[in-house]
This record gives C-alpha cells, structure tokens and sequence, in this order.
C-alpha cells in the first residue's frame, strides 16, 4: 500500500501555527508576570500573620486588634483578587489547548 503526503494540505495544517506560538507567548508571559504578583501578595499576607504573631502584646496593649483585623482583610481581598485574575489567565491559556 502506497501512502503519499499532499505537500498544499501540509503546508495549509502549518499556517495556524505562527499565530498559535505567538499567542502561547504572549498569554506565557501574561501569567508571569500575574504569577509574580500573587507571590508578593502571598509574601504580603506571610509577614503580617509573623509581625502579628509575634506582636501580639503590643496590639493588644494598643487595642489594635480592630485594626489589624481590617489591614488583614484588605490584604486577603487583594490576593484573592490577584489569584482570580491569573486563573482567568491561566483558563484562557488551557482552554486554548
């Protein structure tokens, strides 16, 4: 059995290509960099439970709990907001493939 390769639907299945590696790059680097962002947050939220930890006596000395309470809080809704968009990211890199 003979098999032969038809060179115009080769080179037709190759033309999506350039547009397909230069999405996959930039939606890459999209989430790089939103990637970068949710670990400075996350480092953010990490040194506030440590400086609460280990401050614990002098907030509540100064009756800061309230207001550590709510820097926390703003602290949390920026990382999960952080986190949401890189999982749209992310989603629209996956759902691509």
């Amino acid at each position: 059995m003979a098999t032969f390769v038809s060179v115009k639907l080769t080179l037709l299945s190759l033309v999506p290509l350039p547009f397909l590696i230069t999405f996959i790059l930039i939606i890459g680097k999209k989430i790089q960099v939103l990637f970068k962002i949710v670990q400075k947050n996350f480092g953010a939220i990490s040194d506030k439970v440590q400086e609460n930890i280990y401050g614990i006596r002098v907030i509540k000395s100064y009756v800061q709990e309230d207001q550590e309470i709510e820097d926390f809080g703003h602290l949390n809704n920026t990382m999960m907001e952080s986190n949401l968009k890189m999982v749209r990211v992310s989603f629209l890199y996956v759902a691509r493939h």
